[in-house]
């Protein structure tokens, strides 16, 4: 499913580029390495794209945005530089999430438990008898 970066410039909400979610390190190297790397990374990562050129004419062809990048709305500009590093920004924060911490790891673990009074609790240690 590819990553939608959206325009968040007052009137041009609706313009996106869509970037590819496959990503090796070595492309995203690549990003930074020259002028002609980020071209043909854009040409192959990006699968769709809604900009407006100043006029506001609609560019939805992403072969067409590097060929008519001067036309582009000024507001879109930094919208299309950014799309391939935002997408593997974001692509590098997903790992986050499958990250599972453990505090008091080696400490032991506690339960409460009911007794037979319903106001009082005993706190047991697991694994230690009552």
């Amino acid at each position: 499913m590819p990553i939608r970066i959206c325009s968040e410039a007052a009137g041009l909400e609706e313009c996106f580029v869509e970037v590819d979610e496959r990503w090796s390190i070595r492309e995203l190297n690549r990003i930074y390495d020259s002028r002609d790397a980020w071209l043909e990374l854009f040409g192959r990562k990006v699968s769709a794209v809604h900009l407006l050129t100043a006029e506001g004419e609609a560019i939805d062809d992403p072969a067409q945005v590097l060929e008519r990048f001067e036309d582009l709305d000024i507001r879109l500009a930094r919208l299309v530089n950014n799309s391939l590093a935002n997408a593997v920004d974001y692509l590098a924060t997903l790992g986050e999430a499958s990250k599972r911490v453990l505090s008091g790891a080696g400490a032991p673990a506690t339960t409460t438990t009911m007794t037979t009074a319903p106001n009082s609790t005993t706190t047991k240690t697991a694994g230690a008898a009552a």
